[in-house]
């Protein structure tokens, strides 16, 4: 997909270790939501006996530093997607 001039990774696209940890056992921590963008869970912690993740945007690829996603990519990406329901 292209935004701009500057073409957007396939999650898992830039290395083999990102791409290795996407089939991760059980849960990876690294997701695309239904928007589009992609994300990296960051922390959890238990509320009211519930656990509540944390997630971040993911920008450039922990392993490699690749740029997988820009800042105005995410944007568009969020503008496009239905707004949240409370």
């Amino acid at each position: 997909m292209l935004f701009g001039k500057t073409k957007r990774l396939k999650l898992g696209e830039c290395c083999k270790e990102l791409n290795d940890a996407l089939t991760v056992p059980h849960k990876s921590h690294f997701f695309e939501e239904d928007s589009g963008i992609y994300y990296v869970t960051i922390g959890a912690v238990q509320v009211d006996g519930e656990t509540a993740w944390l997630d971040q945007a993911l920008r450039y690829c922990p392993f490699c530093g690749a740029s997988v996603q820009t800042d105005e990519q995410i944007q568009e990406l969020a503008q496009k997607s239905a707004p949240l329901k409370h």
